[in-house]
């Protein structure tokens, strides 16, 4: 019986053995060994150090160009300098530990301990930071520019412009249109519309991305191709117009839900021919159009279409009471002064875009530049 037990116990014994006596071994390295680990550590740190030496001249070089650093990028070179300032604390130790030790009669054995155990972590910290910046890229092009946002006086004011915004933002919600216009004369405000109805889409997230276009009267396909293009971040390869097309369906087309403002069209366009799919060429893409004429929207094949009317005579005149600055005190010291901007007002046609710019350069401004106004 006793044979047995001692056959059972010794393996035990032997693995419990083993087990205390690594750690031993360990720290007694963290003792005798201590100049091969700072040795070590001074090494790593040198190559660190060259490291981000390389990577903040692909930085600067990277900032010349415009590019974004990436946050990454920012981080690791916080770690790097952090780490390599407290390494350089655990040298300068070792440094002064060499110089109280005279000829090596008073070595000071709890700092030499201290030492190697320091630069061993230090250097596993080190070695961490290498392998980071294996898979470091240092920058990226700047995210492409938004709709400008623009001041939607004319719209928030008035229930007529609410009505058709909201009217819009349901059509937008809708799987049923997948082309979507805006009509009216020149000057009502539908620029200053579609690019409200863009903050809305977005703070709703009804779509992944919202990209916008200026068509004008005379459409030039390779500059809308590239104002979509810049919205989207997308550098084309292509020259030709058909090559450019190619491209900028393919990156439409690889995201999911995307709104397409088309601003100012003053003809029908062929959307295929710039490379925008909509309909069955993809389903998640939706056009939103503005013109000043009737039968372009119809041309367009537009399944809904929104009219914006001029404002009425009173919407107009509180509209420029209020681009202008006139209170209610003021209007009436000067019933020859009030008249003339009245007159004024009425000059701008209840048009949205006349009234804020009139009546924002006429803004505290002395009768005489009201009376040349009317000039």
């Amino acid at each position: 019986m006793a044979t047995g037990l001692v056959g059972c116990v010794g393996p035990i014994v032997g693995k419990i053995g083993e087990f205390l006596m690594a750690p031993i071994g360990r720290h007694f390295s963290y003792l005798f060994s201590y100049k091969s680990k700072v040795k070590n550590l001074k090494e790593e740190v040198e190559k660190l150090d060259e490291k981000r030496g390389a990577m903040q001249l692909s930085v600067d070089e990277a900032k010349r160009n415009g590019k974004v650093i990436g946050p990454d990028v920012k981080g690791w070179l916080g770690r790097v300098d952090k780490c390599s300032e407290e390494a350089r604390e655990i040298l300068n130790d070792e440094v002064k530990e060499n110089r109280g030790c005279l000829y090596r009669w008073c070595p000071n054995l709890l700092l030499r301990y201290s030492l190697g155990k320091k630069a061993t972590k230090k250097a596993k910290e080190v070695a961490k930071l290498h392998e980071e910046r294996k898979m470091t890229e240092v920058a990226y092009n700047e995210p492409p520019p938004g709709i400008e946002s623009t001041s939607t006086e004319g719209i928030k004011v008035f229930e007529s412009r609410k009505l058709i915004m909201n009217g819009v933002m349901e059509a937008l919600k809708d799987d049923r249109f997948d082309m979507i216009a805006i009509c009216g004369m020149g000057g009502v405000g539908k620029t200053t519309m579609v690019k409200e109805v863009a903050k809305r889409a977005r703070e709703e997230k009804l779509f992944d991305e919202v990209v916008m276009a200026v068509v004008s009267q005379s459409p030039n396909e390779m500059k809308i191709q590239g104002e979509i293009g810049d919205k989207l971040g997308l550098k084309f390869e292509k020259e030709t117009k058909l090559g450019r097309a190619d491209q900028l369906r393919e990156r439409l087309r690889g995201t999911e839900r995307i709104l397409v403002i088309l601003d100012d069209v003053w003809k029908r366009l062929e959307l295929n021919d710039i490379g925008i799919p909509f309909g069955d060429g993809h389903r998640g893409c939706k056009i939103l159009l503005t013109s000043r004429f009737d039968h372009v929207c119809n041309d367009m094949n537009a399944q809904r279409k929104f009219t914006v009317e001029v404002l009425t005579k009173e919407e107009a005149w509180n509209l420029f009471e209020e681009m202008a600055g006139i209170s209610n005190d003021t209007s009436h010291t000067s019933t020859d002064l009030y008249m003339t901007q009245k007159k004024v007002a009425d000059e701008c046609g209840c048009l949205p875009i006349a009234i804020v710019t009139v009546a924002r350069a006429l803004k505290d401004k002395g009768r005489h530049s009201w009376n040349s106004a009317l000039l």
